[in-house]
């Protein structure tokens, strides 16, 4: 940004050790002559601008020495741990969701061969997206028995 040759230059003064604005004033010369034009010392600010100045500092813990530093690291800190333990549960979400479709899918695919098996149909089924080829066998529990199975033959969960 070209200023104009009049202009002054200005001279932030820190007399403190970084985290004390209270401490800084503001200093502008005439550009040509080297006089000083205006001095603005912390107190001679309005009271806006001198909590503009402390906000910097007690936003990154400077304000408060070393302990304000922690402070402002420790929160750092478990802002960076809110995102990651959402992305570790939004992981964990979809894999349980991609687990229960596949589950539903296999069991929609085993009712199909049912049915199919069921109806007599001797043609072997053809699934949706599946290749034309050889008959599969059918999924494991599901081949028919040669004989039926005699009523009371079934596990009521009950000591024999």
């Amino acid at each position: 940004m070209r200023q104009s040759p009049g202009a002054g230059v200005a001279f932030i003064i820190d007399e403190g050790s970084g985290g004390q604005p209270q401490r800084r004033a503001q200093l502008t010369l005439n550009r040509k002559t080297g006089e000083v034009v205006r001095w603005e010392p912390f107190s001679a600010n309005n009271a806006g601008r001198r909590l503009r100045s402390w906000a910097r500092f007690v936003h990154t813990g400077e304000a408060g020495g070393a302990i304000g530093q922690t402070v402002a690291t420790i929160a750092s800190a478990g802002g960076a741990l809110l995102v990651l333990t959402g992305l570790a549960l939004a992981c964990r979400r979809l894999w349980a969701w991609r687990s229960r479709r596949a589950k539903q899918r296999q069991g929609e695919l085993v009712a199909a061969f049912a049915r199919s098996v069921h109806a007599g149909n001797e043609e072997p089924l053809q699934l949706v997206g599946q290749a034309p080829g050889p008959a599969a066998s059918p999924p494991a529990g599901l081949a028919h028995s040669k004989q039926p199975r005699q009523s009371g033959e079934f596990n009521s969960g009950a000591a024999r």
